[in-house]
């Protein structure tokens, strides 16, 4: 089962749904969707889509399921860069991408590559992450610190790429 490692407090939720400006919230990286339902039932934004390419959907999809109501769309088996391109370049700015405590790998970079200049994409990590990992590959100098409201268990700071 996947660790929650982003956990943020209602103020977070509220302030991101807020900042997604009616925008659909693409959450690559969801792990178990616990943002994404967090978003629905706190903040009452149902405009997301949640992705995990490390996660073995069928042992939980049941699970899931019940957890999220079917409001969150989850895509199950291997996730093909192509869909992932497909979905990021036809959303431009009507989508928000979310990458919040993602694992440590080239994907991140990989999804930021698909996205047009419209589309904005917030990366959330450790304020250490971001000199340990290099999740954001080419993409590092673009990302640029932003203020929000809330908190999180871990004290997180937010990147926008845009």
């Amino acid at each position: 089962m996947s660790s929650t490692f982003f956990q943020p407090d209602d103020k977070l939720v509220n302030w991101l749904a807020e900042y997604a400006k009616n925008r659909v919230i693409f959450d690559i990286g969801c792990g178990n969707g616990h943002l994404l339902e967090k978003l629905r039932d706190v903040a009452g934004y149902k405009k997301t889509i949640g992705i995990e390419p490390f996660y073995d959907m069928e042992a939980h999809l049941e699970k899931m399921q019940n957890n999220l109501n079917n409001m969150v769309k989850i895509l199950s088996q291997k996730v093909e860069d192509k869909m992932v391109e497909s979905i990021i370049r036809a959303g431009k700015e009507n989508i928000l991408l979310v990458f919040a405590r993602p694992c440590h790998s080239d994907f991140v970079e990989n999804a930021l590559s698909f996205k047009n200049k419209e589309t904005e994409a917030l990366y959330i990590t450790v304020p250490e992450n971001i000199e340990r990992y290099d999740d954001l590959g080419s993409f590092r100098d673009k990302a640029v610190k932003i203020k929000h409201i809330g908190s999180s268990k871990d004290k997180e700071v937010i990147y926008s790429i845009k």
